[in-house]
């Protein structure tokens, strides 16, 4: 809705002063002669001197119309009456000797009083009557609104200087700066209701461009004829706002139903509102509208296209609208795909391995191009299709042993929707527990410097307890370990048909181990254990 300024108190302020200038005249003051004369009139005394009224004034483009009558009994012409504006005398008039009428358009000048002097003939003196009457010759008007709109400000009122009939320039001011003179011609047959003479091109309307934010608008009107002054008709203050930005659109395409999917996201907080625009089989249009609202432009929100026909494609934009303006979002297109192909019946799972898989189902489609087997958070492959319907099978490899995996298989072909079975899951197989270890006898070496301290210990499963199988030696070759260096520091010969734990301790050093004694190398280096700690713990099943 427009944002309207009126100057109410200048409106009413110039016109009602106006009105006494330029309005339609009052019906005339009764003629003095009458048994009791009104106060305008100055009856004539035992001296002889003049008798003298004056009807009200009306203002007009050519001057000021006075009229009244002037008799002098004893007078040897017509009375002739001197017309007085603001105390200066502007004209001299004759009355009609006979009659005493006289009558006449005078020049206007700046006063708030008119008034007429008979001058006396012979006996007597002069005798003046005034009225009160503001006469303007500066221009007069209004300003009627200062409203924002898209192009900028909208400035619109009416002004006219008492002088001329014709229309008059007025100068518009925005922040205290001149921008731009437009002749005040426009048609408003109001202004012409209430100042007849003038006629009614006496508008002006115009737009003024404005930035974003609070501006004062001030319109002049400029004087002509006799005025000195460029009046001010008034001044308006507004906040002019700006176009909101481009929305975001989003466009999918339903699968399986005649259905488009559009999520538009506002890109700015000012939009009144938003028009969704649609074009079939391309962007050059022609253009249709399809929904509106008037959501506030902060909040994102779906609609649904349910007017369209699968097999078609659909291009969409947005545009967010306010008073400032608006702006349009990029056009996004989609195809509408046909109706999906069948989906496959008979789903099934067989063949389980650690590693693989194999995915059975039923083919009812004709004419696809291939199968699409989603493998549910993972990746998407494809089977090949087939000429016609029946089983189908498609193996999966490269899983992972002891692990669920799900999936989705469907037929695809070009221009049609995409319906898959529904999930089916498996669970790989898990690998066999390891066979137990042929040991005899475990070698160790011991791969620091000499001097630690440490042993072996043994620990039975079987009958749970410790026993000390050796010590460690104390010296080995020095930042070497295993052959081709040196033999290992320690051998234990395990017990047959237990399980037994081996365990080298040597306090705030390293140690090596190797499970096997035909390997002298190490194959395992960790950091020396606390005594009683489980650091270089292993444990043999050894088979007797």
């Amino acid at each position: 809705m427009r944002n309207r300024f009126v100057n109410a108190a200048t409106v009413v302020l110039l016109s009602a002063a106006f009105v006494g200038v330029v309005t339609t005249p009052a019906i005339a003051a009764p003629e003095c002669d009458v048994p009791n004369p009104p106060p305008i009139c100055d009856t004539e005394d035992e001296f002889g001197s003049p008798t003298i009224s004056l009807s009200t004034p009306v203002r007009q483009p050519a001057g000021l119309v006075v009229s009244g009558t002037a008799k002098d009994r004893d007078a040897s012409g017509p009375v002739q009456v001197q017309i007085k504006v603001g105390g200066a005398v502007v004209a001299t008039l004759a009355a009609n000797r006979s009659t005493g009428a006289y009558s006449g358009t005078v020049p206007a000048r700046a006063g708030s009083s008119v008034c007429a002097v008979a001058k006396n003939q012979n006996e007597g003196q002069d005798k003046s009557v005034c009225r009160t009457f503001l006469v303007s010759v500066d221009p007069i008007g209004s300003v009627d609104e200062v409203s924002p709109g898209p192009a900028g400000l909208r400035v619109r009122g009416w002004s006219i200087d008492p002088d001329t009939a014709n229309p008059i320039d007025v100068h518009v001011y925005l922040d205290g700066a001149y921008v731009r003179t437009v002749n005040a011609s426009g048609s408003r047959p109001d202004v012409a209701a209430v100042h007849p003479p003038y006629g009614a091109a006496h508008g002006y309307d115009l737009t003024v461009p404005a930035g974003p934010g609070q501006h004062t608008v001030c319109v002049y009107g400029i004087n002509v004829g006799t005025g000195t002054v460029n009046t001010q008709l008034g001044c308006g203050t507004v906040t002019q706002g700006s176009p909101p930005a481009a929305p975001d659109l989003q466009v999918n395409a339903a699968q399986t139903v005649p259905t488009m999917y559009l999520y538009v996201q506002p890109r700015s907080t000012n939009a009144s509102g938003f028009v969704v625009e649609r074009s079939v089989g391309g962007s050059a249009g022609p253009w249709v509208q399809v929904h509106s609202n008037n959501r506030n432009g902060e909040t994102a929100f779906s609609w649904d296209d349910t007017g369209v026909s699968q097999g078609n494609q659909y291009c969409y934009r947005v545009r967010a609208d306010n008073p400032y303006g608006s702006a349009t979002s990029a056009v996004v297109c989609r195809d509408l795909p046909l109706p999906a192909l069948p989906r496959p019946t008979d789903v099934s799972v067989t063949g389980v391995t650690e590693t693989s898989l194999v995915l059975n189902w039923t083919d009812n489609a004709v004419g696809e191009t291939q199968y699409r087997v989603d493998h549910v958070g993972v990746n998407t492959m494809y089977a090949p299709g087939t000429a016609g319907t029946g089983p189908m099978t498609f193996m999966m490899n490269n899983l992972q042993p002891s692990t669920r995996y799900c999936f989705k298989m469907g037929p695809i072909k070009t221009g049609f929707g995409y319906d898959p079975a529904p999930e089916i899951c498996a669970t790989t197989a898990s690998p066999p527990p390891p066979p137990p270890l042929s040991v005899k006898t475990v070698n160790l070496w011991n791969c620091v410097s000499s001097g630690a301290s440490g042993g072996v210990w043994l620990y039975d499963h079987g009958f749970g307890t410790w026993t000390r199988a050796a010590s460690a030696p104390s010296s080995w070759v020095r930042g070497s370990c295993g052959t081709p260096y040196s033999g290992p520091s320690a051998s234990v010969n395990l017990p047959d048909g237990r399980v037994v734990t081996v365990v080298l301790v040597i306090a705030g050093n390293k140690f090596c181990t190797t499970e096997d004694p035909t390997q002298t190398a190490c194959r395992h280096w960790e950091a020396g254990p606390v005594i009683g700690g489980t650091k270089g713990i292993t444990t043999y099943d050894v088979i007797g």
